[in-house]
């Protein structure tokens, strides 16, 4: 019924419902069922193309068989996990949300120039609709959660402790999906810095500094683990409370200014504050997102990345 709540929240499949894609989904139907991997089951290698495509139809059969009209074509019946863990795959931590950031992302070892550019090409033409897949997870509380301790697990420093790769930011700046980072931001609520006039957060103080340099002042806090920091006069009071706390804290005081560190404000995303300050600055890596951004002209993410509170070089 397309009067529904269903039908008015769910992303519009677009050019997923051309001939072309039933006949896409049908071969990925038919390579998951007959052509197992030793390590992933048929159930979770089907969720894999539709996240690597961006495919909404696709994954809603892989996560919901028991809804889905392609069973008899060879749609398994055991409903797929959103957390599994793709053991054949390393490069990425086997996260079902490194896919959706990447696309089309390159196994290793590495492919030869000619597979690697059409690689990146598939990655940058499923933009759009891995956003729209995004979205559409979210859209579910338990699915919201459960990529949002995804996102926390992808972040610097946890991951690159464990595979040396890029956060998510890094993902999509990589792959040309601005549209992604777009998503990834809108459902995370991101609040890039905030700073209230007039107004200061009554609590103690995690340390002080001059605040004649307001950029050292938030590179400190971001550095410290800090959720912002209270400006009097010349000088700064740092605050170990997160932003919305401190929103909770505030009180009236003319000669005061509130800075929030940037984060998510989304209850389902619980980022630590070392997390975000290795994903706003470079983290491990010799280059930040925004350094990957800017070095490949991506006019878009650099917009986007700058909006969050990236560090610039």
């Amino acid at each position: 019924d397309a009067a529904t709540p269903r039908a008015r929240t769910s992303p519009s499949p677009g050019p997923c419902c051309t001939p072309r894609w039933s006949l896409w989904r049908l071969a990925r139907r038919l390579q998951a069922r007959c052509c197992p991997s030793r390590q992933v089951p048929k159930e979770e290698a089907l969720l894999r193309h539709a996240l690597i495509a961006g495919d909404v139809l696709l994954a809603r059969e892989a996560l919901q068989p028991e809804r889905s009209q392609a069973r008899c074509q060879g749609c398994p019946r055991r409903a797929a996990d959103l957390d599994y863990r793709y053991l054949d795959d390393t490069a990425n931590a086997g996260l079902a949300l490194s896919y959706i950031c990447y696309g089309a992302r390159l196994q290793r070892p590495p492919k030869p120039p000619r597979l690697a550019g059409r690689a990146a090409r598939h990655a940058r033409t499923s933009d759009e609709r891995r956003a729209a897949l995004l979205r559409y997870f979210f859209q579910d509380a338990d699915r919201a959660q459960l990529l949002g301790r995804q996102l926390v697990e992808a972040s610097p420093p946890q991951a690159e402790a464990l595979t040396g790769t890029g956060s998510p930011l890094h993902l999509c700046v990589e792959s040309g999906s601005p549209k992604v980072l777009a998503a990834i931001l809108e459902v995370t609520e991101w609040a890039p810095w905030e700073m209230l006039s007039g107004v200061s957060a009554i609590g103690f103080d995690a340390g002080l500094m001059p605040s004649s340099n307001l950029s050292l002042c938030q590179r400190t806090c971001l550095a410290s683990g800090y959720g912002g920091f209270v400006v009097i006069g010349a000088v700064a009071y740092f605050r170990r409370k997160d932003g919305l706390e401190l929103l909770g804290d505030a009180v009236s005081k003319p000669e005061a200014r509130l800075y929030l560190a940037p984060g998510p404000r989304s209850p389902s995303v619980q980022l630590p504050r070392a997390s975000v300050a290795s994903l706003l600055g470079k983290g491990q890596r010799a280059e930040g997102a925004l350094d990957v951004a800017l070095r490949r002209a991506d006019s878009e993410s650099i917009r986007l990345l700058a909006g969050m509170g990236c560090e610039s070089p």
